[in-house]
C-alpha cells in the first residue's frame, strides 16, 4: 500500500495516524526515533520529511495498513468498529447506506466445480439480477450457441451456482439462492461483467432478502468508499506474511474494506480499499450516498486497486434489460 500517499491526500486521518505513531500506540520498525521529529503542527511538512520517510514511518508495517486502511469483518448484517476514530465517525455517518449494501453482497459458491468451492463477490443490481466479475463466472458458465449456459466439470457433470448473503465471521448462518440463468458474460476481457438470474425463493421457502443497489452517475477522485466483499488469499502471493497478519488468517468472509476513489476514467476507475483475489466482483460504494462507484476487479500490490465504473455497469444492465 502507499501509505505516503494516502496520507497527504486525507489530512485528518494523517494526523491521527502521526499521533498515534508519536506515542508508540502504533508498532513499527525499531529504527523510528520520533524524538528527531520537532514538531507535528503542519502535518504536510512532516510527512513529506525525508528524514522522516526515509527511517520508514510510512512503511511501518501491517499494524499501520490496519489503522489506515482495514479489512473489517462483518457480523449480523454490520461491520466491526475500526480502530482509527476518523473511520470510525465516517463509517458511523455511513451505517444505513453501508448495511444496505452489505446486505445485497453475497459469495458465488459453486457445485461439481473441479477445484472451487467458491468464486467471488456479486451482488444485486436490479431485481432479481447479481453482476459480478466476467473473470469470476467463466469459472462456472460460459457462451454457446444459442446464448449463455453453465459449464460442465471434466467428469461431465453440469456446474450450478448459488449466491449466499452471509457468510460471515463466527456465524453457521446462511441465506442461499440459486443464480438460475446466465445472462450476459462479457466477450472480451473489458469491462470485466457478467450477470446472472437470481432465484426469489429458495427451498426453504425464504424470500430473497437483497435489494438491488443504485448505480452512481459519476465519481471524483478522493471520494470515501468501501468495498464489500470476501477477500481470499493464497501463499504465492506477494507479501503474504503481511497479508495473513493483516486478514488474521481468516479468510472466504465477508469483509468491507474503507478507502477512497483515486483516479477516474471513462473504462476504469482505481481505489485504495484493501482487497484480495476472492474480492473480486465486490461493491464499491459511496459512503455519502450508498450509491455504488464501480465494481472491484484486480488490484496491483503497493499501486492500487481496479474497477469498472458504474457508467458501464449501466450501460451493459440497459442493454440486457
Amino acid at each position: 500500500m502507499p501509505y505516503l500517499d494516502v496520507l497527504r491526500n486525507d489530512e485528518a486521518l494523517a494526523r491521527e495516524t502521526l499521533g498515534k505513531l508519536r506515542t508508540g500506540s502504533l508498532p513499527v520498525r525499531p529504527d523510528l526515533r520520533f524524538s528527531q521529529v520537532s514538531t507535528f503542527d503542519k502535518i504536510s511538512a512532516v510527512i513529506t520529511d525525508k528524514q522522516v520517510v526515509d527511517l520508514g514511518v510510512i512503511e511501518g508495517g501491517t499494524a499501520l495498513q490496519e489503522f489506515i486502511r482495514p479489512a473489517l469483518f462483518v457480523q449480523n448484517g454490520s461491520y466491526q468498529v475500526p480502530l482509527s476514530e476518523i473511520w470510525k465517525q465516517k463509517l458511523s455517518q455511513a451505517k444505513e447506506n453501508l448495511e444496505r449494501a452489505i446486505a445485497s453482497t453475497g459469495r458465488i459458491e459453486v457445485k461439481n466445480h473441479d477445484s472451487l468451492a467458491w468464486v467471488g463477490t456479486g451482488w444485486l443490481v436490479a431485481p432479481e439480477i447479481m453482476v459480478t466479475n466476467r473473470h469470476v463466472a467463466v469459472e462456472f458458465a460460459r457462451k454457446s450457441n444459442t446464448g449463455f449456459r453453465f459449464r460442465k466439470n471434466r467428469q461431465l457433470k453440469p456446474m450450478s451456482a448459488h449466491v449466499d448473503f452471509r457468510e460471515e465471521h463466527h456465524s453457521p448462518l446462511e441465506e442461499e439462492f440459486e443464480l438460475v440463468d446466465v445472462l450476459y458474460i462479457e466477450p472480451g476481457d473489458d469491462p470485466d461483467l457478467a450477470f446472472f438470474q437470481v432465484q426469489q425463493i429458495n427451498t426453504m421457502g425464504v424470500h430473497n432478502p437483497a435489494t438491488p443497489l443504485q448505480l452512481a452517475a459519476d465519481v471524483a477522485p478522493g471520494t470515501d468508499v468501501a468495498a464489500i466483499g470476501y477477500p481470499r488469499g493464497t501463499s504465492g502471493e506477494q507479501n503474504w506474511p503481511a497479508i495473513t497478519e493483516l486478514f488474521q488468517g481468516i479468510f472466504g468472509v465477508k469483509r468491507i474494506s474503507p478507502g477512497k476513489v483515486k483516479t477516474v476514467e471513462e473504462s476504469q476507475l482505481t481505489h485504495d480499499c484493501s482487497t484480495l483475489e476472492g474480492s473480486s466482483g465486490s461493491p464499491v460504494v459511496n459512503l455519502s450516498t450508498g450509491e455504488v462507484v464501480g465494481i472491484h476487479f484486480t488490484g496491483t500490490y503497493s499501486v492500487a486497486n481496479y474497477a469498472v465504473p458504474s457508467t458501464l455497469i449501466a450501460d451493459r444492465l440497459y442493454q440486457l434489460l
